[in-house]
């Protein structure tokens, strides 16, 4: 599917994100991961199509570099605003 497009830094990352709160868990947790990379690369297709992305900029390594970011502030403890 996805996997051969990811590069191996960016696969650790993603791995090392959810094992640092999903525990046993963890295969599961990256297995819907890569779902929801799928379903946002297919959203953002349809952007593309409509000319409101650039294709250079909705690469499938960008977008999960931008899956995982989102997911590490989820995960973050709250800040103490």
């Amino acid at each position: 599917m996805l996997l051969p497009a990811l590069d191996k830094e960016t696969q650790q990352a993603v791995f090392d994100t959810l094992s640092a709160s999903c525990g046993a868990r963890v295969n599961e947790a990256f297995g819907e991961y890569l779902v929801l990379l799928w379903v946002r690369y297919g959203k953002i297709q349809h952007a593309i199509a409509a000319g409101k992305v650039k294709p250079e900029d909705a690469t499938i390594p960008i977008l999960s570099q931008a899956l995982n970011g989102q997911i590490k502030r989820l995960l973050a403890p709250p800040s103490g605003h």
